[in-house]
């Protein structure tokens, strides 16, 4: 009998080879060449300029032979392989038959390419997308990047920029300053600061999304970086070999500062009202220096066992009080609530419980979007819903989990999937 890592390893090679094979069969279109819309039900179709519709569904027939391929191969040969030995062994798995139906006449919205993002984290060379031993962008990572291919990528992390100084982040990489990592026991220098992730976005045609640090930093640490990413003539920005402005505009004013105070990050809990004047201080600073940029606050609402908002009026305080400030402007509310399993303990369900209750979170998900749309609608209604932090976790803390290599499995796509639909059937999401 294969080990549970042999099992696991056979899946991500089976998810490769279908991932080759969708590569293969459906190529992805860009914002220039297609108005990507999606219809009810669970089907997704695209209106073209530049294909004929005639090929166009021979393309989505294809895909969806293939996701039933997938679901046939991969979902009942390795997947139930891998529930046999895996630490809650359940037995085979009985195969399931799928249908999908494809209709190409009937659309509801245009799909924001901005739903299609990433988060990257600052520590350890930005997860080893710079190449500390080359000092230079890991090729690798850039082509991998690039094939996926994301469409605005966060920096530098949830978390993490919280105690993120942006200007021990330029200058000469030799002569950067050592910083805690804070979240954990590590620590180092910022190789990949802010002009070489401009430089990443750049080479992936990403936007990027720069985390303003309202706990540790202040509103003129925020504004100056505006200025040394947008401002023409930032002398700064042209002393470190950068004459051309990045011209960034997707701002986001804090993270999770609405839960809990716990551990490490004690510091980064907020009240509403301390969140709401402080994103004041830093709104007005940062438009000061280019009135043009997109910002976004930090809101959640709770729902079933979902419970991270200490306040949950969170939202209602922070909207009602940027209504009665009308000259500071919020664009976006950032949540992060599409994050499951979410096994915070010791996990003693067994597989079956687990992934039940991953495949059903989009629906709730989804309500829960509807949810904050509907508070949006009455108290903000020019703003746009962004998730900027999202995906199957199955541990905090995966290292130490029996969970460790579930957000690689077929299982997990399949949420990835339903839970970007659940984003395209909200129309305030963006």
């Amino acid at each position: 009998m294969m080990s549970q890592v042999e099992e696991i390893n056979k899946i991500g090679l089976l998810e490769s080879s279908l991932l080759a094979k969708l590569r293969q069969e459906f190529t992805p279109l860009r914002d220039d060449d297609a108005d990507a819309r999606i219809d009810s039900g669970i089907e997704m179709n695209v209106q073209c300029r530049q294909m004929k519709v005639a090929h166009r569904k021979r393309q989505l027939l294809a895909l969806s032979s293939l996701i039933l391929l997938a679901a046939s191969t991969a979902g009942c040969d390795a997947n139930s392989k891998l529930a046999e030995s895996g630490p809650h062994a359940r037995g085979p798995v009985s195969p399931i038959s799928a249908e999908i139906t494809i209709d190409p006449s009937q659309t509801i919205r245009r799909v924001p390419s901005e739903l299609f993002g990433t988060n990257i984290e600052w520590p350890v060379e930005t997860v080893r997308i710079w190449d500390k031993d080359k000092d230079c962008l890991d090729a690798g990572s850039i082509a991998l990047a690039a094939a996926l291919p994301s469409t605005v990528v966060r920096f530098p992390g949830g978390t993490f920029s919280d105690y993120y100084h942006w200007q021990q982040g330029v200058g000469p990489r030799g002569k950067r300053p050592v910083q805690q990592h804070v979240l954990d026991e590590g620590k180092g220098p910022s190789l990949l600061g802010s002009d070489e992730f401009m430089d990443f976005c750049s080479r992936i045609k990403a936007r990027p999304l720069l985390t303003a640090n309202l706990v540790t930093g202040n509103a003129q640490e925020a504004a100056d970086w505006v200025s040394y990413c947008n401002s023409p003539n930032n002398a700064q920005r042209q002393s470190n070999g950068h004459p051309a402005p990045y011209m960034v505009q997707l701002w986001e004013l804090g993270n999770e500062q609405y839960m809990a105070p716990e551990g490490r990050t004690r510091q980064s809990s907020q009240s509403p009202e301390e969140y709401l004047e402080k994103y004041k201080q830093f709104a007005a600073k940062m438009l000061a220096v280019d009135p043009s940029i997109k910002l976004a606050a930090v809101g959640g609402l709770n729902f079933g066992r979902y419970s991270l908002v200490k306040d949950n009026a969170w939202n209602t305080k922070v909207l009602r009080g940027l209504a009665a400030s009308p000259t500071i402007r919020m664009d976006y509310l950032a949540v992060h609530n599409a994050y499951a399993p979410v096994l915070v303990t010791t996990p003693k369900q067994s597989t079956d419980e687990v992934y039940a209750a991953l495949l059903s979170a989009p629906i709730l998900i989804e309500q829960n979007l509807r949810d904050v749309a509907r508070q949006l609608d009455e108290l903000s209604p020019a703003t746009q819903l962004a998730v900027t932090e999202w995906g199957p976790l199955f541990s905090i803390d995966l290292a130490h989990s029996p969970w460790m290599d579930h957000p690689k499995t077929l299982g997990s796509a399949l949420f990835t999937a339903s839970t970007l639909h659940s984003f395209m059937r909200v129309p305030r999401v963006t």
